[in-house]
Order: C-alpha cells, then structure tokens, then sequence
C-alpha cells in the first residue's frame, strides 16, 4: 500500500518536474533525464523515511511515529547531491 502512495507521489512529482519545472527554469534536457532520475530519486529517498515500516528494515518512518528516519534521509540524500562529481 505505501509502495503505490510512493509511486504516486513520484510519479506527479516527475511529470510536473519535466513539464512545469523544466519550462519554469529553460534548461536544455531532451531525455528528462533530471525530472525522472534528479528529482524522482531525490523524492523517492526522502519518501523512504516517511513509509519506512520497521517489519521489514528494522527502522521506522514517520507514518509509524518515527520523524528522525526523514531526517536521517534527508541527510543522505543532501551527502549524495554534494558528492557528485
């Protein structure tokens, strides 16, 4: 069930991204690759630490009263962004 709210979610969040955002800011990316892969990825690990069910990974999210796994995943996701090169 949270796997299709997570899908969801991201799936509206890329087609705004590769239609609103990439007008918005006039960057050339033909594939969308940003919109699917920069701004999916980025939502969908963050979205992790809001579903994150604590039966399968031993850590909790925020729809089980856990709201340090977003931070936790926000933290990772802002390393992985820095550490590009």
């Amino acid at each position: 069930m949270y796997g299709l709210a997570m899908g969801a979610i991201g799936g509206f969040a890329c087609m705004l991204s590769c239609t609103k955002l990439k007008a918005a800011l006039g960057y050339d990316d033909s594939l969308d690759a940003f919109g699917v892969h920069g701004v999916g990825g980025t939502l969908g690990a963050i979205l992790t630490g809001v579903f994150a069910v604590g039966a399968i990974n031993g850590k909790s999210g925020l729809v089980d009263g856990n709201a340090s796994q977003i931070g936790y995943q926000a933290i990772a996701t802002v390393v992985t962004w820095c550490s590009r090169r």
